[in-house]
């Protein structure tokens, strides 16, 4: 994204955090920018474009980070994901402003809602693929509430440090979210609870998943590996599994082991997990039909 679009995007954000997204005005953000309101329609169609990019921006910077940590060879899988936890909060606390619009979602255009519904989604597929590398595969029943459970005690604590009513170094809640959860999930792991997320609530979270046809999912594989930074063989390798998993899935009766074995194949690919995360819960719901 060019400089000139980045400046209108942060002049945008601040607008909407301050004033509320209804009542921002696109002659305003204009104003702000330095701009014509022609030339800003120019770069965004429309407010709700507007805003739909900020959001994408965001996601994307945070995708970004999360890649390089994951990257990191001398970081084992729980340190990564108390990293990547770690930065998601620091975001989160510094864009809180933003996030706590209450109209965002009322912009009248279906795609910032289905965006928003995707980013909730894509999160707790990229934590349940921790969770389970974490803690191993008998976790997998309760990722979902693993998830709420982290994210609500999180948000708790979040709330309390921007009302200023404590003050926790950022680094040191991610760390003690992490042993809270080390805790939960040996309870569950000795059986000591059932999972409260499954059945109808989870066929509830994953509606949106089931909509989505495979092949649509293993296109945004392709643009996402794509821009990832990676060894060139395991580049090539991850590029080489997609192409087989896409031809193997325009085939009248695909064959399970082949997409097995390269969505194995793919695990490596850590940036991709939540994606591949995905797929595996179309195939496997339309295995169940």
């Amino acid at each position: 994204m060019d400089e000139k679009k980045k400046q209108i995007l942060f002049a945008a954000m601040k607008l909407f955090s301050t004033q509320g997204y209804q009542q921002t005005t696109m002659q305003e953000i204009a104003n702000v920018c330095g701009v014509s309101k022609g030339s800003l329609y120019v770069s965004f169609k429309s407010k709700e474009e507007l805003l739909l990019n900020i959001l994408q921006y965001n996601t994307q910077l945070i995708d970004d980070e999360r890649a390089l940590i994951e990257r990191e060879t001398d970081l084992d899988a729980k340190e990564k994901f108390t990293q990547c936890l770690e930065l998601s909060i620091r975001h989160d606390l510094e864009f809180y402003e933003f996030y706590k619009l209450e109209d965002m979602s009322d912009s009248g255009d279906g795609k910032i809602v289905d965006y928003l519904s995707e980013r909730f989604l894509k999160n707790m597929e990229w934590m349940k693929g921790n969770l389970i590398r974490i803690y191993g595969p008998k976790l997998e029943p309760y990722t979902k509430d693993c998830f709420i459970i982290l994210k609500g005690i999180g948000s708790e604590y979040m709330n309390l440090i921007i009302k200023k009513v404590i003050k926790i170094d950022v680094k040191q809640l991610a760390y003690f979210l992490i042993k809270q959860i080390d805790h939960i999930v040996e309870g569950m792991l000795q059986g000591k609870y059932k999972p409260l997320v499954s059945n109808e609530l989870s066929a509830y979270l994953d509606v949106r998943i089931e909509k989505q046809h495979p092949l649509v999912i293993i296109k945004q594989m392709e643009d996402e590996l794509e821009v990832l930074q990676l060894e060139k063989s395991i580049k090539e390798e991850a590029a080489q599994s997609i192409n087989i998993l896409a031809n193997e899935l325009r085939e009248l009766e695909p064959r399970k082991a082949i997409l097995n074995g390269m969505l194995r194949n793919l695990e490596e690919v850590t940036a991709l997990t939540h994606l591949r995360l995905r797929l595996l819960s179309v195939l496997h719901s339309e295995d169940s039909k």
